[in-house]
């Protein structure tokens, strides 16, 4: 129940029509781009892929928290949660499984997609199935990671939330700029990008961002507990 509460709370403001927008639009565009050329096995992944990761991915996940948490804070809800007896964690706990459910649900969209392109161009997607899973399983990873930042953006900044919108679009155009340079591992949002290009990556890259996700689940919980105490 928790999940459909949450899903409610953005529902009619229009959120998952730009989120499937911001979606379809960078993916079908670049599949479509890469039916032209010759583009063979886990490139035309990276193909469809590129676009989406670099500019639109970041966007989509400042989106749905900023407005989950704006229409939070809006109708009162942190006060209906003291009025009701339920804690602070429990909240965070029920936005976090939500928001990692649905940009799962988002991701396996955008995967299937691509993989309809490759299809129908008649690639063998058998050949590089372990590669579309390693990307895909620490694309998801950063995904999670940009989802514990922004959702601590929008604790931080109470009911400026719409702050942690206008950083991820800021971060997205950054991005575009960072990516290629060697700075990109001290910006959580160019991971996704560079996850694509896995096979560039050495170990300690992995292990960089994988204590960088852990951090920022110890910050909100942390926070939270700070935010607890002081109620």
């Amino acid at each position: 129940m928790s999940f459909i509460e949450e899903f409610k709370k953005i529902k009619g403001s229009g959120a998952y029509i730009l989120l499937a927008v911001l979606l379809l639009l960078p993916i079908c565009i670049q599949g479509v781009l890469g039916l032209g050329p010759i583009v063979t096995d886990y490139k035309y992944y990276v193909t469809t892929f590129g676009l989406f990761c670099r500019l639109f991915l970041s966007v989509a996940i400042g989106l749905l928290i900023s407005l989950s948490f704006y229409n939070e804070y809006r109708r009162k809800g942190y006060l209906n949660v003291i009025l009701n007896g339920h804690s602070f964690a429990n909240l965070i706990i029920n936005k976090m499984l939500f928001f990692y459910t649905f940009i799962l649900v988002y991701l396996l969209t955008a995967l299937f997609i691509s993989l309809g392109f490759q299809l129908f161009d008649g690639s063998n997607i058998g050949l590089y199935y372990k590669e579309l899973l390693i990307s895909f399983s620490f694309l998801f990873i950063t995904s999670i990671l940009l989802i514990n930042i922004h959702m601590f953006l929008c604790m931080f900044f109470n009911q400026h939330t719409m702050i942690s919108l206008i950083i991820s679009v800021l971060c997205s155009f950054l991005n575009v700029f960072i990516v290629p340079t060697q700075l990109w591992i001290m910006f959580p949002w160019s991971y996704p990008t560079r996850i694509l290009y896995f096979a560039s990556l050495n170990t300690l890259d992995f292990v960089t961002i994988l204590l960088i996700t852990i951090c920022s689940f110890a910050l909100i919980l942390y926070y939270n507990s700070i935010n607890v105490r002081s109620t």
